[in-house]
């Protein structure tokens, strides 16, 4: 894995601007080079944890909620275990700079 020092930078680095788009609109867990096998992402959560939490604190705030009330509501049918709770909100974190990245506003799919 090639080291950034924010995810973001990342996700800047590892996806041309279509290909961004592409994660913004279908979303992160369809499969992407990176963003696809359990070791990945877990790899991705352990260096940039900080970061994505920090992600998930900022979206819950758009909410007004609390970040673990936001994830809950978000994850309720989608995560089963500890490995599919962080695939997750990789996914989330992923999209979210996709977004941010490319100036859309597209719900993404995590």
């Amino acid at each position: 894995m090639e080291t950034a020092a924010t995810f973001k930078e990342w996700m800047a680095q590892h996806y041309e601007p279509e290909e961004l788009l592409d994660i913004a609109h279908y979303g992160a867990n369809t499969g992407w080079q990176g963003l696809t096998w359990t070791t990945e992402l877990w790899d991705l959560y352990t260096q940039y944890k900080d970061e994505i939490w920090e992600v998930i604190a900022e979206l819950a705030d758009e909410y007004g909620v609390h970040p673990l009330q936001f994830l809950a509501d978000l994850l309720k049918d989608k995560v089963q275990d500890a490995g599919t709770f962080h695939d997750t909100i990789v996914w989330l974190a992923a999209e979210h700079y996709a977004n941010t990245l490319t100036d859309t506003d597209t719900p993404g799919k995590a």
